[in-house]
């Protein structure tokens, strides 16, 4: 049986210490495709690998700023002259990589582009909120812009929510669309019998769209009922966006002694941290699939979360959703958790089963599929 070669493309590719859902997501599924006898190499502007071959381009300009709107320039013959081998499959984890595909006849190769964002819902966010703000909308439209540009070029587009999925089919009848899901895995995160320091958890950047100020506030809202009720915020880096205001929003309404933020922690740590709360909350507006919320779900906890496409794939018919990103609306469904001991261990039970759905087999053995089908 021939094995079938893929060139993966990603932004970076660290095997050890990852961070970000983008790149967890890449490295997991690496790793279990590669079990399933998949031979992969790796084109990266950063990162390093035992497992795998690791090549590097690196565009013009840097990648940060591509992230807030540049084109990605890059002199692809320096890069086929580095790839040697011949590859059945290209897999694009960043839709700012198009240009790739204008490439495609010299790749030989089918081609396959995981949306890993919500185009449509970055697209609205961009006319909602950034409309004079000329660097966001930038930023926004331009990664709508690039998805778009996919959806015409690829010969597959795998988006992770219902959502993007019938957007796409509406916009592009003629593409190819299949509906993945990011992973988690099971074996690391689990429940665990560890005491209960926080009430509530939330992990994530500390960037406007996440909406941490909404759970800063439901907080305080809580801090009248639950006087001792801790919330523990993971993920933050001083350089992040919002950082600044945060911090003042916390010390503005008193919370010291009630909110707990952490920097960044050992992946080995995070598993642990989990099972210290009994809620896990999460304001974010703008997502694919959020593996924070698969992680919370593998571990045990009972979520509340805003309800937007990704976080509602992720939960189906469990955990809460609220329809109003509100600080009363988060505060209203986790007093209603810590008041019903039985509610939120009947959620949590529910989410833990639906979990095992998204075990990093299943994800690799769905891409499998993808693979397997434009080669038929």
């Amino acid at each position: 049986m021939v094995k079938i070669r893929v060139l993966r493309i990603a932004p970076e590719f660290y095997e050890q210490n990852v961070k970000g859902g983008l790149s967890q997501h890449v490295v997991s599924l690496s790793k279990e495709l590669k079990k399933l006898g998949i031979k992969q190499t790796i084109l990266t502007t950063a990162g390093n690998s035992k497992k795998f071959p690791v090549f590097f381009f690196k565009p013009e300009p840097p990648l940060s700023q591509i992230r807030s709107g540049d084109f990605a320039f890059y002199r692809f013959k320096e890069i086929e002259n580095t790839l040697k081998e011949n590859f059945d499959i290209v897999h694009i984890h960043n839709p700012h990589f198009y240009r790739f595909l204008l490439h495609k006849k010299e790749l030989n190769a089918k081609t396959v582009v995981t949306l890993h964002g919500s185009a449509h819902l970055s697209l609205e966010i961009a006319l909602k909120r950034h409309l004079f703000n000329f660097n966001k909308l930038r930023q926004n439209l331009y990664f709508y812009y690039s998805a778009k540009r996919v959806a015409e070029l690829a010969d597959a587009l795998a988006v992770l929510n219902q959502y993007e999925f019938e957007k796409f089919k509406e916009e592009k009848p003629r593409a190819k669309l299949f509906k993945l899901s990011s992973g988690v895995d099971t074996r690391i995160f689990k429940p665990r019998n560890l005491r209960k320091e926080y009430g509530v958890i939330s992990v994530s950047r500390f960037v406007p769209t996440k909406r941490i100020d909404v759970l800063i506030k439901a907080a305080a809202l809580l801090k009248k009922k639950f006087p001792k009720l801790r919330l523990l915020l993971v993920g933050a880096s001083k350089q992040d966006e919002s950082y600044s205001e945060i911090i003042s929003l916390i010390k503005r309404l008193k919370l010291q002694r009630n909110v707990e933020i952490l920097s960044y922690v050992q992946p080995k740590e995070l598993p642990k941290l989990y099972n210290k709360a009994k809620i896990f909350a999460f304001a974010s507006e703008f997502e694919g699939m959020p593996k924070v919320i698969l992680e919370a779900m593998a571990s045990g906890l009972a979520v509340v979360a805003y309800n937007i496409p990704g976080v509602k794939d992720a939960l189906g018919r469990e955990g809460i959703l609220l329809n109003e990103n509100s600080p009363i609306a988060f505060a209203n469904a986790i007093e209603l958790l810590l008041n019903n001991e039985v509610l939120l261990q009947q959620i949590a039970e529910n989410l833990l089963k639906r979990a095992k759905l998204f075990e990093w087999t299943n994800v690799a053995r769905e891409n499998l599929k993808i693979y397997k089908r434009l080669l038929s």
